[in-house]
């Protein structure tokens, strides 16, 4: 995968090739390659400008696991650090969507 050959090689276009593959992994429903590809994305660029993509994509990542907690945490991130991200209105009405569902589970 082209993508991950230049994420590995940490430049300047690492950010943008770590999305790719994580978003191409998403796709093809390798969802544990996807969330490990982008849990090291944040770790690794926790200052990046978009930074706020990686949250949002690990939120769905997450969401697609059925691993409801760890989906709402990361969309709560951008709520919290990233108040001016596009992402924003979507993170909040799935962070919703998601806290509903699980407040219906656990009463």
């Amino acid at each position: 995968m082209a993508f991950l050959d230049i994420f590995k090689k940490q430049n300047i276009l690492s950010f943008k090739a770590g999305i790719k593959a994580g978003q191409l992994y998403m796709q093809l429903d390798k969802l544990v390659d996807s969330e490990v590809l982008i849990n090291d994305l944040i770790q690794t660029y926790p200052e990046n400008e978009s930074i706020d993509l990686a949250y949002y994509l690990l939120g769905e990542v997450y969401f697609k696991m059925e691993n409801y907690q760890k989906s709402l945490d990361n969309f709560q991130q951008i709520l919290l650090k990233h108040p001016t991200s596009f992402y924003l209105e979507d993170a909040r009405d799935k962070a919703r969507l998601i806290s509903g569902f699980l407040d219906k589970n656990v009463n």
